[in-house]
């Protein structure tokens, strides 16, 4: 009989007991008779990536003791980056398009990885790319698994009709992998546009007798028209009367 067995174990830096967060574990096993054996589980946790190397010892009354074989966990998790690209100016009447690539920096695979983008205020949606679906003020890309070292880029498109700063945030998540953000804004402007009429009256007119040009300047651009000058030239037939 081995008369108060006590199993110790100093669990290596990174690893914790998940019921009191030590390095230290201690169980009182009691006696044990002759050729017989005992079990016993404690569940640890990891508090970082890494290979983790552990021995236990046992211990009995009349100095018995035994150290056990050494075991090696190593412990991996993946880990995301999402970075933005769009452009930094577009004009109005043309679709404002976001791109985002996710990457797993991590030494384990991502999965279940889930892309969320928000749909900017004043806009509507245009069009996704990789399955991406819109609902709400948000489109979604279920991406499924990246490995590591892998990528995955999506992108979508919206328009507006209002001059200013057009923002995308976006999202990404996966199991076991903490969850990043990333967004990208473009400036939306303006294009002045002129059309130039002229209209004269009456026409024909006799020698000697005056007629009317009227001429109209209309911008039917988005933006306004600055240092707008009108420049007639007259034929060597007319003389200028007044304007």
């Amino acid at each position: 009989m081995a008369s108060g067995v006590v199993i110790r174990d100093t669990l290596p830096e990174g690893l914790v007991t998940e019921a009191g967060n030590s390095r230290n574990i201690e169980i009182a096993v009691g006696n044990l008779a002759a050729g017989a054996s005992e079990t016993r589980e404690v569940r640890v946790k990891a508090t970082g990536t890494g290979s983790f190397n552990n021995v236990a010892t046992a211990s009995a009354a009349g100095g018995l003791t035994a150290e056990s074989n050494r075991t090696t966990t190593t412990v991996t998790k993946p880990a995301l980056t999402l970075t933005a690209n769009c452009n930094q100016t577009q004009f109005l009447g043309r679709n404002i398009c976001f791109e985002y690539t996710v990457r797993n920096t991590g030494t384990a695979p991502a999965t279940g990885t889930v892309v969320t983008a928000n749909l900017p205020a004043g806009t509507t949606f245009v069009e996704a790319s990789q399955g991406g679906t819109a609902s709400g003020a948000a489109v979604t890309w279920n991406l499924g698994t990246i490995a590591p070292n892998g990528t995955a880029t999506v992108r979508y498109c919206v328009r507006t009709n209002s001059i200013g700063t057009v923002q995308s945030t976006a999202s990404v998540n996966a199991g076991c992998a903490d969850a990043v953000t990333a967004n990208c804004s473009t400036e939306m402007r303006g294009i002045p546009a002129l059309l130039l009429e002229t209209v004269d009256s009456p026409d024909p007119v006799e020698v000697g007798t005056n007629t009317v040009y009227t001429v109209v300047v209309t911008n039917q651009g988005s933006a306004v028209g600055t240092n707008i000058r009108i420049v007639c030239t007259l034929p060597g037939q007319q003389a200028f009367v007044s304007a």
